[in-house]
């Protein structure tokens, strides 16, 4: 069930006060103001939520609507979106993390959103190099392409790793003490686990990544497609066209499934990897269940800096993703997530000007530094805080998260996620084709080049549809 209120009242302090109703429908007294409907993603954690209260009431307060809030989780909120297209009574204002892979390509083709030319031009001195590729989109309806998304915060891959295991392990525990050879790489988390299981930790693992197969497991598709990069391989290039089929990208891909299945069946994974979604790893390493893991937002250190600080600062560490298989940086697989406004909304005119007041440069930097910054900014005016470079202080303890988190955004040439671009590449993204691959191989005994051959098949008729 959602959290569902209307918003009534601030007090002093700037907290919300809220009226919570037991069902999604929200009854409110009439008032003449327009009721605006909204739709967004609960956060992994409190605060996320907090400080998007805090933009909702600013923005009821200063354009004089009502906003009808609903936070749901995403799985949840992707099943919304779908019935909303169906039964056509869409939200005005909604966000989704995973709405660029999810819905974006297939509903601006289908004529489903709302054309924001307008608003992107009015910002496009703010933002950083590659955001009009990514927010451009192709409508069948048309028969061309337009904005139909606005960019507003940014991440990729970072590894996540406990200091403190790694010390009882007799490892180096600091960042630029982990080899970044690519093999080299996973056979440091190896030997972590070897010396910590001869120590008498008979349940940690030396590496976490999300092997889950089920349908929409984004951790799954995200840790692989960085992986990938380290074979200079892709499935789908930078414009959202089919390339795996191509040899060196085939073999790359091959080698990037006997990397990660390897490490499970060499049993350096936990076992219930394979039926992980995307909180789960998560999970894993705040158990110390894993002594790293692969993740793509800083949601896990996030949520140590809000619950135990000595976690955050002392005990936890962030490091780069290791170099290709020849020893150079690999490209960044930028993840690039904003807002869209259905063309069939009721109040979309409204919906648009919640999304010119939400990406002005203090409410966008209130947000994302309330959020512990699991995100990054992609305006330039935003990111050039010296938050962004130094990140959260503690009685002279300094952020081992969020400078890494700067540095593996910045470092080398970048690439768009490349299911954020087509229709077929969301679908295929949707489908897990990475999780169906690892299972083949881990589960039904198929070789890495049999289970790579299947999925080349399934995207070529994927992509024959459209």
């Amino acid at each position: 069930m959602p959290t569902t209120s209307v918003i009534t009242t601030t007090v002093p302090t700037t907290s919300v006060i809220t009226t919570t109703v037991p069902t999604t429908t929200v009854t409110t007294v009439t008032t003449g103001k327009p009721t605006v409907t909204v739709w967004w993603e609960k956060g992994y954690y409190a605060e996320e939520d907090k400080a998007m209260w805090e933009i909702f009431y600013q923005f009821q307060k200063q354009y004089d609507v009502e906003l009808d809030v609903s936070f749901y989780p995403s799985e949840d909120l992707q099943k919304k979106l779908i019935a909303a297209v169906d039964s056509k009574l869409f939200p005005d204002i909604w966000y989704t993390r995973v709405a660029s892979w999810f819905c974006d390509p297939q509903y601006a083709w289908n004529g489903l959103y709302e054309d924001l030319s307008d608003i992107f031009e009015e910002n496009k001195n703010r933002y950083i190099s590659g955001m009009a590729e990514w927010a451009n989109l192709f409508n069948k309806q048309t028969g061309k392409r337009s904005i139909y998304r606005i960019p507003i915060q940014m991440t990729t891959g970072f590894f996540h790793y406990w200091k403190d295991l790694l010390k009882e392990a007799g490892l180096p525990t600091e960042p630029d003490e982990i080899p970044r050879k690519l093999y080299d790489f996973f056979d440091f988390w190896k030997t972590a686990q070897n010396n910590l299981r001869a120590k008498g930790y008979k349940d940690v693992y030396g590496i976490g990544f999300c092997l889950g197969a089920a349908s929409g497991t984004g951790d799954t598709m995200g840790h692989l497609t960085y992986l990938e990069t380290r074979f200079y391989s892709e499935f789908i290039n930078s414009s959202g066209e089919f390339v795996g089929d191509k040899p060196s990208n085939r073999q790359g891909l091959i080698d990037t499934l006997k990397l990660v299945t390897d490490l499970y069946k060499q049993g350096y994974q936990p076992t219930g990897a394979l039926t992980w979604k995307d909180p789960d790893n998560n999970v894993a390493f705040h158990s110390k269940t894993v002594v790293c893991t692969p993740n793509a937002t800083t949601s896990i250190p996030a949520a140590q800096y809000f619950s135990n600080k000595d976690n955050y600062f002392d005990k936890m560490g962030t490091c780069l993703w290791p170099l290709t298989v020849k020893g150079e940086e690999a490209l960044t697989t930028l993840h690039v997530i904003g807002l869209a406004v259905f063309a069939g909304a009721k109040n979309k005119e409204i919906a648009k000007k919640f999304i010119r007041f939400f990406i002005q440069k203090n409410t966008l930097y209130n947000y994302l530094r309330g959020g512990g910054g699991r995100y990054f900014p992609v305006y330039k005016d935003v990111l050039e805080d010296p938050f962004w470079t130094t990140g959260f202080t503690d009685s002279g303890r300094k952020d081992p998260h969020i400078p890494m988190v700067y540095k593996q955004l910045t470092i080398g040439e970048r690439r768009p996620y490349p299911y954020d671009l087509h229709p077929a590449a969301s679908r295929i993204q949707v489908e897990n084709w990475w999780g169906k691959a690892v299972h083949r191989v881990v589960l039904d005994g198929k070789t890495p080049e049999e289970a790579i051959d299947e999925q080349i098949a399934y995207a070529k008729s994927e992509y024959a549809k459209w």
